[in-house]
């Protein structure tokens, strides 16, 4: 009988060049990276061997028939290994360490190879007759049963385990099992159609490409381990019941690097910074979760803390990059016993509220998780889950913060602002749960339905307006980002018959950076309506006049920080004179924001400052109690 190698050899091809690229990048050596490693040697080795034989048999020499028995005899050793070697790696696709190498399923394999080592003597299996040719044994088909009671097993095992493996993992399972069984049940048509490598190799390949392909779980940048295995791993570890300690590596001010040296320093900087920490960790589990975070991993306490230290050092030297220099600005989040967090929403939740806890102006800082973080992030974390109710039972609240005209002696304008109570908490800062309503996507909703309540009321109260010039609103960057969204908020001010000329939107230094063609769209979508943009915040962040030139602004907002020790120190009172005669020459209107004393509210006015808003003239109020306070003022 003439045989068809073709797909042996094909099968061999893509095992040994996945071997290849599996083995080429980086790996940790854990179980399922040794029982894959594994699994596709025995793949080759028995493809080989079944190439090797065939050849043998084809020639029907009985000089060869010692060799070929051989051969046979190794082929039969590893189409039994093949089954069982499967099981070990499903096996190593459950969180945990499930494999075991002595257990009640490898009694089977010993079996048979005790059979199979008899079969020199037996021909159970296959025996040459007189001629040199190759005989099949009465016993041949009991390879087939062999390899069927482990894929009952394979089959029992992945539905069983089904939640564990995860809807992706248990469909490949599956899908290796069907490209295998097709071929063998191909082969146990068309005996001389050797195919039933060749499907083993298909379905490792398949098993490389989507659970083990070591690309898709390596940081392209930095080589580093990506979110992606930091997900896998963390899984791992907690069904382990694993301790472990964790520092977490925020860099700030990437997009001012890459705006002021290019990307390719940028990129630099982000690979200069992997290969340190790569050098600093004793431990090979080294993450770049996200494009500015990098996750150490320490195992003891004693690791932890010295790691500790090098970081402290390495950050806060000079790092040389393409002929520059350049101290990183940087946040530590040190977290001990992280595995008490659970998964991997919660403990990367806590690293955004370590991380919040920073001061932006330090280069270096570190943040510690201990009792007291951990207790405000369960109290974000309630918040968190309160929101979504909140919006849908309207528990929002509207207040009011009068701004006062100098010239015109009297409230001229107003801010509007947000205030939830928790039901068990109580008042809830807008600092608090703003972060969160941005970082989840409701601050859209929110923000929508507090927009409805000022048109409310101001058309309830619209006899006030007369004396108040605009109501300034601010507006957060996903709402600004957000196509479609800049009309329906002119769409709402239509429904309530309101004067697009009631309204002031501000936008922060933030987002006034960041130049898109949706944010241009709403703010011209804004501005042709006739609703004024206002700068909120000027001076807390990195927004220069620049920024300001650019963007249609009538209105700029200085930040309380400005005021920092204005009255004592010389020099911020002249920073802050400038600032204030620079924009009134470019024609802004100048609002004063976070002006508490008497002595504050007179500088600010001698230097050219109109509009003044804090809580030396009012702290915020709800509805009611403007609409008073408003008559009041202006009827004195």
């Amino acid at each position: 009988m003439k045989y068809n190698m073709d797909f042996l050899i094909a099968g061999v091809v893509f095992l040994l060049i996945i071997l290849y690229h599996f083995k080429s990048q980086k790996q940790i050596n854990d179980w399922n990276h040794k029982i894959f490693t594994y699994f596709i040697l025995v793949g080759i080795t028995d493809i080989i061997f079944d190439i090797i034989c065939t050849i043998l048999i084809s020639t029907e020499d009985p000089n060869l028939v010692l060799l070929t028995k051989g051969c046979l005899t190794v082929l039969y050793f590893l189409q039994v290994a093949l089954p069982f070697s499967l099981l070990l790696y499903i096996r190593t696709l459950r969180p945990g360490n499930h494999v075991k190498i002595v257990n009640v399923w490898l009694a089977p394999e010993i079996f048979m190879w005790i059979i199979i080592i008899m079969n020199l003597k037996t021909g159970w299996f296959f025996y040459f007759n007189e001629s040199g040719v190759y005989t099949r044994g009465s016993w041949y088909m009991l390879m087939y049963y062999f390899a069927l009671f482990y894929v009952f097993i394979i089959i029992v095992e992945s539905i069983y385990y089904r939640k564990m493996l995860g809807k992706t993992r248990f469909t490949i399972i599956w899908e290796f099992l069907i490209i295998s069984g097709t071929c063998v049940v191909i082969q146990s048509f068309a005996h001389d159609f050797l195919i039933t490598g060749f499907g083993v190799a298909s379905g490792i390949t398949v098993l490389y490409l989507t659970i083990n392909n070591p690309y898709e779980q390596i940081d392209h940048l930095t080589k580093l381990f990506n979110n992606y295995y930091f997900n896998d791993w963390l899984i791992k570890e907690n069904h382990l019941e694993n301790a472990f300690h964790l520092f977490a590596v925020d860099l700030y001010r990437i997009k001012e690097i890459n705006r002021l040296w290019g990307n390719s320093f940028g990129d630099a900087y982000m690979v200069k910074v992997a290969d340190e920490l790569t050098d600093l960790s004793p431990s090979p589990y080294l993450f770049r979760i996200s494009g500015k975070r990098f996750m150490l991993v320490a195992n003891s306490f004693a690791e932890y803390e010295k790691m500790r230290e090098d970081l402290k050092v390495l950050f806060t030297s000079k790092f040389e990059i393409q002929d520059r220099q350049i101290v990183p600005s940087v946040v530590i989040s040190g977290i001990l016993n992280a595995q008490e967090l659970g998964d991997r929403d919660t403990l990367l939740g806590y690293v955004d509220y370590l991380s919040s806890l920073a001061p932006v102006t330090e280069k270096y800082t570190l943040i510690q998780g201990d009792e007291k973080t951990m207790e405000g992030f369960r109290y974000n974390q309630e918040i968190e889950s309160y929101l979504q109710k909140a919006i849908e039972q309207k528990k929002f609240e509207i207040y009011f913060q009068p701004v006062y005209s100098v010239k015109e002696g009297r409230f001229t304008s107003m801010e509007t602002l947000t205030r939830l109570d928790h039901p068990r908490l109580g008042r809830v800062s807008p600092a608090v749960f703003i972060p969160i309503a941005e970082k989840d996507g409701s601050i859209i909703d929110i923000d929508y339905q507090q927009f409805e309540k000022v048109c409310q009321f101001v058309k309830e109260n619209e006899d006030i307006m007369k004396y108040i010039h605009n109501v300034k609103f601010n507006m957060s960057p996903a709402e600004l980002l957000s196509p479609g969204y800049s009309q329906r908020v002119i769409h709402l001010i239509k429904e309530y018959e309101l004067p697009f000329s009631y309204f002031n939107f501000e936008i922060t230094e933030t987002i006034a950076t960041e130049y898109s063609r949706n944010l241009l769209q709403s703010l011209d979508e804004f501005l042709k309506a006739g609703i004024q943009i206002c700068l909120d915040d000027f001076g807390s962040g990195y927004a220069n006049l620049d920024a300001v030139l650019k963007l249609p602004f009538s209105t700029i907002k200085l930040d309380r920080s400005l005021l920092n020790n204005i009255e004592n120190d010389e020099q911020s009172r002249i920073f802050y004179k400038n600032i204030v005669k620079i924009f009134n020459d470019m024609g802004y209107s100048v609002v004063a924001e976070g002006v508490e004393t008497e002595k504050e509210a007179r500088l600010v006015a001698d230097w050219g400052v109109d509009l003044i808003q804090g809580f030396y003239y009012s702290k915020p109020i709800p509805p009611v109690e403007l609409v008073q306070v408003i008559e009041n003022r202006n009827n004195d």
